[in-house]
C-alpha cells in the first residue's frame, strides 16, 4: 500500500515537472518573438527552457528583462526621424 502511495505521488511530480517545464517554454518563445532575442533566436531559447526549466527561464529573463540589461534605444532615436 505504501509503495502505490510512494509510485502516485512519484507520478503526479513527474507530471508537474512537465506542466512547468512547458509552461515556460512556451511563456519564453511567446515573448522573445515579440523582442529581438540576444545570441539565439525564439526556438533556440524555447528548447531550452523546455530541457532547462525554471533555469533557463531565469536566464532568459535576465538577459532580457532585467536591470542588467543594458538600456534599449528607442525606435524613434534609431531612425533618424527627430
Amino acid at each position: 500500500m505504501g509503495s502505490t502511495f510512494s509510485m502516485s505521488i512519484g507520478g503526479l511530480w513527474w507530471v508537474l515537472w512537465i506542466i512547468v517545464h512547458i509552461a515556460f517554454c512556451i511563456g519564453v518563445y511567446q515573448d522573445a518573438e515579440r523582442r529581438q532575442t540576444t545570441f539565439v533566436g525564439p526556438g533556440m531559447w524555447a528548447f531550452a527552457t523546455l530541457v532547462g526549466g525554471v533555469f533557463v527561464a531565469i536566464a532568459y529573463w535576465v538577459m532580457h528583462h532585467s536591470t542588467l540589461r543594458p538600456e534599449e534605444r528607442d525606435v524613434a532615436e534609431t531612425d533618424g526621424s527627430e
